[in-house]
């Protein structure tokens, strides 16, 4: 059976997709693409079954995700998402949202090869070749930008991870990160304002019952955040730009 180097899958938006304003909330998009590109990777031959046999796994490192309309409850959408690169250490998938056949959320994405036995990367090259895999199309032209740290925030909140964060691999879950900043906004700061572009830069894993700090820093409609592991890592950087 021939591959199919672009994947595409259906959705429907149910209920526990939306935010309080109706619309597919930033969590379940971050939760669609890691469910589509571990489809995508399985039906590739380098899922999650497979790449654990050689004591490998996939874990996304960086991501920009741009939002034109988001798509409202019960609406039904089409995702595609491919391979748009591969450098020494990255693969880099790009995903696209079609909301009546027009372009509702573009998304870019940064994934590393991680040795779970040695901690360590791994040269994606040392898999078998996927030039052939490759689709020459970016959603974006820029890839994911290296956010710069954060030194003096305007204001700091804490966070207890919890179990219902954790994921397979043992640390919070890439959709939490993004949820646990968001919650730091004031109600009437997210009902009157929309989000043009975020971007997350994923640095140390957090695990269960770590009390993570949250720096921010404002600056118009942008908006810096820093997430503080206890021993003073870094665990995320993220970047929203409101509209």
């Amino acid at each position: 059976m021939s591959k199919k180097i672009i994947w595409e899958e259906d959705i429907k938006i149910k209920s526990y997709h939306i935010d309080k304003k109706g619309r597919l909330s930033i969590p379940s998009i971050l939760s669609f693409i890691q469910e589509i590109a571990g489809n995508h990777a399985i039906h590739l031959g380098y899922g999650y079954s497979e790449m654990k046999k050689l004591n490998m796994v996939w874990m996304l490192s960086r991501l920009k995700l741009k939002v034109f309309d988001l798509p409202l409850w019960l609406e039904e959408i089409k995702i595609k998402t491919w391979i748009a690169g591969v450098k020494k250490f990255f693969t880099r998938r790009d995903f696209e949202f079609f909301k009546n056949d027009k372009r509702s959320i573009l998304i870019v994405t940064e994934w590393i090869l991680f040795d779970f036995k040695n901690q360590r990367l791994i040269p994606v090259n040392k898999l078998e070749s996927r030039e052939n895999l490759i689709v020459d199309k970016y959603v974006i032209q820029d890839e994911p930008e290296k956010l710069k740290k954060i030194e003096k925030p305007d204001k700091v909140d804490e966070y207890s991870v919890k179990y219902s964060d954790i994921d397979i691999l043992g640390h919070m879950n890439n959709k939490e990160y993004a949820r646990i900043v968001l919650d730091t906004y004031p109600l009437n700061w997210i009902e009157n304002n929309d989000i043009d572009i975020i971007e997350i830069n994923f640095k140390n894993q957090a695990l269960i019952h770590e009390k993570l700090l949250i720096y921010t820093v404002e600056e118009e409609k942008s908006f810096f955040h820093q997430i503080l592991k206890p021993d003073g890592k870094i665990s995320a950087l993220l970047k929203i730009i409101w509209k």
